[in-house]
């Protein structure tokens, strides 16, 4: 079972945007079926896919996002001894990883297949990610150069 936290930042600039960070769980491979809050954590058994979107809501016309890292942990302790990577500077290192293609660039959309903790077995998981936010046309930007920096 995974749980997946939400967060809110205010920036300020020029002008105050206030904009939500989300990492949203899916049942299909489409997107087109988010879990709905009753439904967490999501149960799925061990080599199931769960399916992941990175978004960012709010002011974002300008925006566009990329993945740093995600983790799962068995604990909510994102820094937890006991973990699992799934993506590291951008990269996957987990190698069930999947990028599924999105049509805007505020979001980024992977998969990956369900594992359980050695340590806690009936345990939830839960999911850690941090997201680079950049300017859409930054053409330098980590979010721009996406897998082409990773190793092959």
């Amino acid at each position: 079972a995974y749980a997946v936290k939400t967060s809110n930042f205010d920036i300020d600039g020029t002008g105050r945007r206030e904009i939500e960070f989300k990492i949203e769980l899916y049942h299909d491979a489409n997107y087109t079926q988010q879990l709905k809050k009753h439904e967490y954590p999501l149960r799925v058994d061990t080599g199931e896919r769960v399916y992941v979107k990175a978004v960012v809501h709010g002011d974002n016309s300008r925006m566009s996002v990329w993945v740093d890292r995600c983790t799962a942990t068995p604990n909510p302790d994102p820094e937890a001894v006991t973990k699992h990577s799934l993506i590291v500077n951008g990269c996957p290192c987990d190698e069930t990883i999947q990028y599924h293609n999105s049509t805007v660039e505020v979001e980024q959309r992977f998969s990956f297949e369900s594992f359980r903790f050695n340590s806690a077995p009936a345990a939830v998981g839960y999911l850690h990610c941090y997201i680079d936010v950049c300017r859409a046309d930054n053409k330098e930007s980590r979010c721009s150069k996406g897998l082409d920096i990773c190793p092959k």
